[in-house]
């Protein structure tokens, strides 16, 4: 969720300005279309079109995949906004309960996962 926020604003159709080499970052989570390039060595597996949509599954899982090979130093945003913070205050007013002092940190190869790969 911090990284939704400070990459886009929670914005699902964002695109970044031009970076030098040309690439563009895309949808909620601003995944670099190095990821999501037709023939792309490094691809998740979406095209960077589906990336910029208020459905967010394909979002997601492409960002899982990225999270799964690289963690989040594909994010500058994360670790400019999010990595040495409490990230417990962007679920407040979910229904999930982080014990007081404590971050919350996803278990990535359960829950989140599970999640994607049932929908």
């Amino acid at each position: 969720v911090c990284l939704a926020k400070f990459a886009s604003g929670f914005n699902t159709q964002a695109l970044s300005k031009s970076y030098p080499d040309g690439s563009h970052d895309f949808g909620l989570f601003q995944i670099n279309d190095k990821y999501c390039r037709l023939g792309s060595a490094d691809g998740c597996g979406a095209s960077c079109t589906d990336l910029v949509s208020d459905d967010i599954v394909k979002s997601a899982k492409c960002a899982l995949k990225i999270f799964q090979k690289e963690g989040f130093k594909a994010w500058p945003a994360w670790k400019n906004n999010c990595q040495a913070i409490d990230t417990s205050r962007f679920i407040i007013k979910c229904s999930l309960r982080v014990p007081s002092g404590r971050s919350l940190w996803f278990n990535h190869k359960n829950s989140i996962k599970e999640v994607l790969e049932n929908h």
